[in-house]
């Protein structure tokens, strides 16, 4: 009986050692590491375009959403956007007569998807209309399934 019992605690303590050893292994595989990204400046979204946040990929899907909004000096150039390296994640509010800003917190990333969490934050009310928006651009090497995460 006691040998029974003591092969039966031996085979459960080296199944737990295996069944541990694999789920670290797992882990280890979906690690999730930060990304880096660029911040686009001097856009601005389309007043006719309906669009629900994400990914843009291609150049033309970027033109039917958003415009340069050039002004002078260096600064006011819009960011070049290489849609053959790189690829946009773009935040786009809803219009309102209150002044918002879409503030970035964490992009990062793990073997399938591409995580984005940002805030946004409303601020006095104005005598015209915006709509806010964030534009980032990012390595193509990150071009996975994007989940958005807005924090309140």
């Amino acid at each position: 009986m006691k040998s029974k019992v003591l092969i039966f605690v031996c085979v459960t303590l080296l199944s737990s050692f295996s069944c541990k050893h694999s789920s670290s292994n797992q882990e280890s595989s979906s690690k999730i590491k930060p990304v880096s990204f660029e911040r686009a400046n001097n856009y601005f979204v389309h007043n006719d375009v309906i669009f629900e946040s994400g990914k843009i990929t291609s150049q033309e899907e970027f033109d039917q959403l958003f415009s340069p909004a050039v002004t002078m000096g260096e600064e006011g150039k819009a960011t070049p956007i290489d849609f053959s390296k790189k690829f946009v994640i773009a935040i786009v509010e809803p219009i309102t007569y209150h002044l918002t800003e879409v503030k970035p917190v964490l992009l990062e990333c793990d073997e399938d998807h591409l995580y984005f969490s940002y805030r946004v934050k409303v601020g006095a009310e104005q005598s015209f209309t915006i709509t806010p928006q964030l534009i980032l651009i990012v390595d193509k090497e990150f071009d996975k399934n994007l989940v958005l995460k807005r924090l309140d």
